[in-house]
């Protein structure tokens, strides 16, 4: 089975490509751009897995953890960030967009692998 995944991403262009990126890779895939769209998509659908972007304010990468917590409570949260995490309770942080890091984070969490995060 497909595993579905939520990118949460502020930047349209990134937001676009990211999407396009995890589809090609064989997952099913729901994009949001802010907390309304977030919110509603949780209310829709159950995710493997949350990827918050960088472009997403830390206040709010925040306030959508504490929402996907209540929503899913299964799902992992990866955070991709710039120079340090802004969400201590999200499982995974990246500190990079390249689009193959990314994708191989992805598939080493989907898999159960240890992070050593």
């Amino acid at each position: 089975m497909r595993k579905k995944i939520l990118s949460v991403s502020g930047n349209d262009a990134l937001r676009v490509t990211r999407h396009m990126m995890l589809e090609s890779r064989g997952f099913d895939v729901v994009s949001t751009a802010n907390l309304r769209e977030t919110r509603n998509a949780l209310k829709s659908a159950n995710f493997d897995l949350v990827i918050l972007g960088i472009s997403i304010d830390g206040e709010v990468k925040r306030e959508m953890t504490a929402i996907i917590r209540k929503a899913c409570k299964r799902t992992q949260i990866l955070e991709l960030c710039r120079i340090s995490p802004e969400v201590p309770e999200a499982e995974y942080h990246l500190f990079s967009a390249e689009p193959e890091e990314i994708d191989q984070t992805i598939r080493r969490i989907l898999r159960g692998e240890n992070m050593g995060d």
